[in-house]
């Protein structure tokens, strides 16, 4: 349910510098043109680099496509401050007793102190699904994914919540946004494969 993410740190490849020599010309000497301003380059925001992310997961199979998963994931969690942080290991141990309310409590109190943050109202979504109250885990899951439409697990609650509910056209089409943003999800097709006998049960 709650996943505790750690940071993973890469190494840094080294990268080797060859120097050209250069031959001397017997020339004039040029004007040398003005020093210009110079350039300072930034480095990307944590939304810029998980976008990067997200673009290159919607293409990514395999091995690389679950490292890039754990890469956004660690992104997004890096957002939440240490405050919020705590809540959300109060909130997860409460949901090992099976405590559905105190678990809530801790992550309605996380989302108050930090509810720019959409993976606040995925975890809560995921934590309501699993209590059974199936409109408020789609109420929050449609928060995240409004916010946040490449959070692919946020997908992948919403289309069970959905299933829940009995809304098989609202599942397909949060299916086909989670095939969008990851087409080697895990367990894609089972899921597919649910999906569609609950439709066309449904169907007259």
């Amino acid at each position: 349910m709650m996943n505790r993410l750690m940071t993973k740190r890469r190494g840094l490849t080294a990268c080797a510098v060859l120097l050209c020599g250069m031959s001397v010309v017997r020339a004039a000497p040029m004007p040398q043109a003005p020093a210009g301003p110079k350039v300072v380059h930034k480095a990307p925001t944590r939304a810029e680099r998980l976008a990067e992310l997200e673009a290159q997961l919607s293409k990514a199979e395999g091995a690389h496509a679950a490292s890039l998963r754990e890469s956004a994931e660690s992104l997004r969690l890096q957002g939440l401050k240490g405050g919020t942080r705590l809540l959300l290991q109060s909130a997860d141990a409460a949901l090992s007793k099976r405590d559905f309310q105190a678990a809530e409590r801790y992550l309605t109190t996380a989302l108050a102190l930090q509810d720019d943050q959409p993976i606040l109202r995925r975890q809560r979504g995921a934590l309501r699904l699993a209590a059974g109250d199936f409109d408020g885990a789609v109420e929050d899951l449609l928060v995240c994914t409004t916010n946040d439409a490449a959070d692919t697990q946020a997908w992948s609650l919403l289309i069970d919540a959905e299933l829940q509910r009995h809304q098989p056209e609202l599942a397909w089409n949060a299916l086909q946004s989670l095939k969008m943003h990851d087409p080697s999800a895990p367990g894609l097709d089972k899921v597919e494969d649910t999906v569609k006998h609950q439709r066309d049960g449904q169907e007259d």
